[in-house]
């Protein structure tokens, strides 16, 4: 059996890979915390005999890599922002577009809406964790939990730069 987490290759007959702390059999990691017990209470029990929950690690470490394991992987990370960069270059000039030539409304909504696709494009790699997905192939697998991240993300992401773009040209 091989670590999913490290590659190190183990016998059939181990379960945890001890440096990484992680299950082999089904690739999550091990909870770390420990609690102190009381005079003959043995390890996992009450103090009745009844099994204790474990308590799980939910730092904000461990959420961010649950959710958006791609900002881990610096490859990944520098590409999203490069993408999110150029995405916001575009939406600056598609609203300024708007705003100072008359008639350009059709040209402006395609910039914004083609910064949006790479917006969201970027934000989609930061998810998944791997640059080579595109964003069709990301949007299927997702669960709800990743819809709401990402719609939330890219109306602030709008709201934000239509907002600077706002407070540029009015002065």
């Amino acid at each position: 059996m091989r670590c999913p987490e490290c590659g190190m290759d183990y016998p059939e007959t181990k379960k945890i890979c001890v440096p990484c702390g992680v299950d082999i059999t089904n690739g999550k990691k091990l909870s770390t915390e420990t609690t102190a017990l009381s005079s003959g209470e043995k390890s996992g029990e009450g103090t009745r005999g009844e099994r204790r929950p474990v308590k799980t690690d939910w730092s904000l470490r461990m959420f961010v890599k649950m959710f958006f394991p791609g900002i881990f992987k610096r490859s990944v990370l520098i590409t999203s922002l490069i993408l999110a960069g150029i995405a916001a270059l575009l939406t600056y000039f598609g609203v300024t577009l708007l705003l100072l030539v008359p008639g350009a409304g059709r040209a402006a909504s395609i910039v914004c809406g083609i910064a949006l696709l790479l917006y969201c494009q970027a934000f989609a790699w930061l998810q998944v964790g791997d640059a080579g997905v595109l964003l069709p192939k990301a949007l299927a697998d997702y669960n709800l939990i990743q819809w709401f991240f990402l719609v939330v993300s890219t109306l602030l992401f709008v709201f934000v730069l239509c907002y600077i773009v706002v407070l540029t040209r009015t002065r």
